[in-house]
């Protein structure tokens, strides 16, 4: 294994507020917060001279100053009429859209049922993308307008949402896990399953179709296909983060914690 790049900062990085996006239409940046209400954005293809001592170069890092403590970090290509990601910062109490390649605010949307979790969705909607909002008992899902194209009431806090075809029928459908041990699934705005589990639900990713990987607070994760429970476990150590990637090239996707 070769490393692509490294370097260090005298920043602390919050658990799960990174993303990496192409924000200029073709070279991947990173984006995280830190502390103070700034995020920090990382180009490491920039042409600029290299520092001796931070090793990186003079327009690598660059901060923007949100002003409000940030708690989820998203991008993707929430304009469609422009061939470039946008960066997503959702606080408690606003979700405001920045266009990093032109140092820009696109909106600085107040939400009135605040912000727990955030997800870029592409397809979900079949007209347009939208950024979607779960928040202390609605979701909620943006266009580039900042206009509400999707709404719904969920039971409780939602902590966490993933994207994929449950059913399939060739459509999305949106997961949405939440404080009272629930995983709910929503076809549009409609709700048409829900799965109880035993303890809050901490993390939902996709792994591949109709498959989804789950984990809760107090240490079990599982994964379901459609409404079937295929497997599931409890670990003694901290969960903070699942993905599902074909890791071993044969075609078929596995879970990773």
């Amino acid at each position: 294994l070769v490393t692509a790049y490294n370097f260090s900062l005298n920043h602390s990085l919050p658990q799960g507020l990174v993303t990496i996006n192409k924000f200029d239409g073709s070279s991947p940046a990173l984006a995280s917060s830190t502390t103070g209400g700034k995020i920090l954005i990382h180009t490491p293809h920039s042409k600029d001279e290299m520092d001796p001592v931070l090793g990186l170069k003079g327009k690598d890092i660059q901060y923007l100053n949100v002003n409000k403590d940030v708690v989820c970090l998203s991008g993707g290509q929430l304009n469609p009429t422009i061939d470039r990601d946008l960066l997503m910062i959702g606080s408690k109490t606003n979700l405001l859209v920045y266009d990093v390649n032109e140092n820009s605010d696109v909106f600085d949307k107040e939400v009135e049922d605040g912000i727990n979790c955030m997800l870029f969705a592409k397809d979900f909607n079949p007209a347009f993308p939208l950024v979607l909002t779960g928040g202390n008992l609605s979701l909620t899902g943006f266009d580039i307008s900042s206009d509400d194209q999707f709404w719904t009431v969920t039971g409780d806090v939602a902590n966490t949402m993933e994207i994929l075809d449950f059913d399939l029928d060739q459509e999305k459908e949106l997961l949405v896990g939440s404080d009272d041990y629930s995983i709910r699934v929503y076809k549009g705005e409609e709700l048409i399953f829900d799965i109880n589990e035993e303890s809050k639900i901490q993390f939902l990713s996709k792994i591949q179709n109709t498959s989804f990987a789950y984990s809760l607070n107090n240490g079990s994760l599982g994964v379901y296909s459609g409404s079937q429970q295929k497997w599931n476990k409890r670990v003694d150590n901290k969960i903070s983060a699942l993905l599902g990637v074909d890791y071993d090239m044969d075609g078929s996707c596995q879970l990773m914690v």
